[in-house]
């Protein structure tokens, strides 16, 4: 259960104090094969989940039928925090287990408790709200430019803090996803950006080499 460190939700929490949490405070404990379903689409969310280990895709059915992945929760993410206490609790997505994965769920009641008696817990459900509800400004920010080379420029600049190396953070398919793009259209604009001399970029980073030129585009 040391792996429990990597989630942000116990932030700051010694080993003793998280094996307090835990005896203290009823959490389950799920264990999903590769393809399993975790949750389907329109079930109530109840709960909150950190996955321990594996990892879960976030997918729905595109317009041509075929299931699209959004995104991943990797092992040490939370899932589920924002849909609980919000008016509509039902998943908007399909969650499913892409690796043999193992969840530690802790039930709404339960967390609520929890959250009114640890003032560092709170502190961190709080700032993981804030984070979600900024990344998911960013990439609004992102998807709604107008053209292709303008979602890469807004992308690289978001996450850049001001320097000139920027961690890409996901694989090119991940990223073509993130900017609802297919991934050959994304390799031809990323080609175009390197020759105009705007970036470079490799399998882990991204590199500004002309921000003025980047923040025109």
């Amino acid at each position: 259960m040391n792996r429990i460190f990597k989630c942000k939700l116990f932030k700051s929490f010694t080993l003793q104090e998280i094996n307090h949490f835990l005896r203290k405070y009823r959490t389950i404990t799920r264990n999903y094969q590769k393809n399993d379903i975790v949750f389907f689409e329109c079930e109530e969310c109840d709960k909150i989940g950190i996955v321990i280990s594996g990892s879960i895709e976030i997918q729905n059915v595109s317009g041509d039928g075929k299931m699209a992945n959004f995104t991943t929760i990797e092992s040490g993410n939370i899932f589920g925090e924002v849909l609980l206490y919000s008016e509509k609790k039902s998943y908007p997505a399909t969650l499913i287990a892409s690796d043999d994965t193992t969840v530690l769920y802790i039930e709404k009641e339960v967390l609520l408790k929890a959250l009114g008696e640890h003032k560092k817990l709170l502190v961190n459900f709080l700032e993981l709200l804030a984070n979600r509800t900024l990344n998911l400004h960013n990439r609004v920010k992102v998807i709604t430019k107008h053209t292709l080379k303008s979602k890469i420029a807004s992308y690289i600049l978001s996450n850049s803090n001001n320097e000139n190396r920027v961690p890409i953070g996901m694989t090119k398919e991940k990223l073509a996803e993130y900017l609802s793009v297919q991934r050959p259209s994304l390799s031809r604009e990323l080609i175009q950006l390197k020759d105009e001399g705007l970036i470079d970029y490799d399998r882990k980073y991204f590199y500004i080499l002309d921000r003025n030129a980047l923040e025109s585009v």
